[in-house]
């Protein structure tokens, strides 16, 4: 039986699992290298572990509160990441206008793709929680 917490764990899990499944992919078909793969992943990582630990010890209304909030809150963990890797001297930004231009598109990519997500998530989850009360 599928409950709100592991419902939620592993919906945070499933963009990591594609995301690792499709550079593998990409990297063996191509034979580019992995390139800036972890822009993407370092801070998904860290977000999921501080969700997932979270949502251990919350209540089901309460994480599907935050579920409600979570791109936004992936966005503090990219941005965070973003103005890290451009301090460290790491990232595609040559100044300051590029790190600014890199943190607007990928806000905007991640506020659209991440809310999307959770849209269609959520439906999932009415559906399920729909056949259960029908079955």
């Amino acid at each position: 039986m599928m409950y709100t917490r592991r419902y939620f764990i592993t919906t945070l899990a499933l963009p990591m699992i594609i995301a690792v499944i499709g550079v593998l992919v990409v990297g063996v078909i191509t034979g580019v290298s992995f390139g800036n793969v972890s822009t993407l992943l370092t801070p998904y990582l860290c977000f999921f572990g501080v969700l997932s630990f979270w949502a251990l010890n919350n209540p089901p209304n309460k994480i599907r509160k935050v579920a409600y909030r979570a791109p936004l809150i992936y966005l503090v963990f990219e941005v965070s990441y973003l103005v890290v890797e451009y301090a460290a001297g790491a990232s595609l930004a040559k100044d300051l206008v590029g790190l600014g231009g890199v943190l607007i598109i990928a806000s905007t990519y991640i506020i659209i793709a991440g809310y999307l997500y959770a849209f269609i998530m959520e439906q999932g989850y009415f559906s399920y929680l729909d056949q259960k009360r029908h079955a």
